[in-house]
């Protein structure tokens, strides 16, 4: 990154959008501080260049998809097989390849652990996978997507899903167009749309492509804790560029994906976790290629 105000526009706008994926046109004007037009012009030009993707998601709880892992992967020889198999599944959400001691990092979801049993044992028993150590969710305390708290219990019918199903593709949709394309008002595609945000059943934010903007490189870390406390999750969740956050059983008993504009911008962070005294280990990766970063979990599950 440059630090060109130019740029520096783009890294607020993002920012923003991240928190709100549907925040009108005017109100991130009036928070950057800039002219409407100027708005419209980096947002279709960060979009057009696929740069980012502003894209909905439903809970995975809501979609029945309650539990999830973090599957770390060494292979025999070249990654492409076993990648392209990852790829084939429609409820792995994460494929990274990855420095150090792994060569694959994957994210999958399932309806419970039978399901995630299954989902495992398939990619353990490629010819080409060498070892796989799996940590499985316990609470996820921060994604780019899902809130925290699992959202009350709601029935989603047809519409609903279908509202959903179109702004995965494009989360700024615009309640016309969704309307047509679901087949309803336009009043009740906007109701039904600012129902599920408000229930949190549903979340509208901002994929960024790595390599390109702010924050552009990742680094996972694996971390051993003395013990699991609310100031220890408060501190970890308090450092810039901590963008995943969950507690697991496994190998490690929290894990966490940290972005930043460069290596020693990671190592900063790295050493500011390892300097917690709750903290008793740390292993961390950077993640080198995301051939997949999605949040789109397949609607059949509900």
């Amino acid at each position: 990154m440059s630090g060109s105000p130019h740029e520096d526009t783009n890294e607020r706008l993002v920012a923003l959008l991240r928190k709100d994926g549907r925040a009108p046109i005017v109100d991130l004007a009036t928070a950057l501080g800039v002219p409407r037009s100027v708005v419209r012009a980096r947002l279709r030009e960060l979009r057009e260049s696929g740069d980012i993707a502003i894209v909905a998601m439903a809970h995975p709880a809501v979609l029945n998809l309650d539990v999830g892992c973090h599957l770390s992967i060494k292979v025999y020889g070249s990654t492409r097989e076993v990648v392209e198999h990852l790829l084939a599944a429609e409820n792995v959400t994460l494929v990274s390849l990855v420095s150090g001691e792994y060569d694959i990092v994957v994210e999958l979801r399932a309806r419970d652990q039978r399901e995630l049993f299954d989902a495992v044992e398939e990619i353990r028993l490629s010819d080409a996978v060498r070892e796989v150590c799996t940590l499985v969710y316990v609470d996820v305390l921060r994604s780019p997507f899902a809130a925290a708290a699992r959202p009350a219990q709601v029935r989603l019918d047809e519409v609903d899903l279908a509202i959903v199903h179109r702004l995965q593709d494009d989360g700024r949709m615009p309640f016309r167009e969704l309307a047509e394309s679901v087949g309803v008002s336009e009043s009740t595609a906007r109701t039904r749309t600012l129902a599920l945000l408000d229930r949190e059943v549903m979340r509208i934010s901002t994929i960024t492509r790595r390599g390109t903007r702010t924050r552009n490189l990742a680094m996972g870390m694996g971390l051993h804790v003395r013990g699991y406390s609310d100031d220890l999750v408060a501190a970890i969740l308090d450092i810039p560029g901590v963008e995943f956050l969950a507690t697991v059983i496994g190998n490690y008993d929290m894990i966490g994906t940290v972005s930043g504009n460069a290596l020693p911008a990671l190592q900063r962070v790295a050493e500011q976790v390892r300097s917690s005294p709750d903290v008793t280990g740390i292993c961390t990766w950077v993640h080198m290629d995301f051939v997949r970063e999605t949040y789109r979990l397949p609607l059949s599950a509900a």
